[in-house]
């Protein structure tokens, strides 16, 4: 569904924010993440959000001209519907968690 260009870009960019980003951070918000990963995990999401986006390359098209291109709809794309970044929504879920242990119960003192 995310590369099937017949559905409007919206829907593919509202269901990859919905259903992806909270199955990849609802594991990792139990665990401390270091800033290189969660670099990595803003990278892997771009690199998702171009593939759903759709760009190809034109014969003999210089590089910087492709990514220009290419920015500029992952630009026109965010004006379609915004997706929250994983890494602040990994951080968000640690602070929800954090907040989880400090009321919860004392299962562990």
């Amino acid at each position: 569904m995310l590369l099937n260009t017949h559905v409007s870009l919206r829907r593919r960019l509202q269901f990859f924010d919905t259903c992806i980003t909270p199955a990849l951070t609802y594991d990792l918000a139990v665990f401390l993440s270091l800033i290189a990963k969660l670099r990595g995990l803003d990278r892997l999401q771009r690199q998702m959000l171009r593939r759903i986006i759709g760009w190809r390359r034109e014969a003999d098209e210089p590089w910087h001209d492709t990514m220009s291109r290419v920015k500029e709809r992952m630009e026109d794309s965010e004006g379609v519907y915004k997706c929250n970044n994983w890494s602040s929504a990994v951080l968000c879920s640690q602070w929800r968690y954090l907040g989880h242990l400090i009321d919860g119960p004392a299962l562990f003192w």
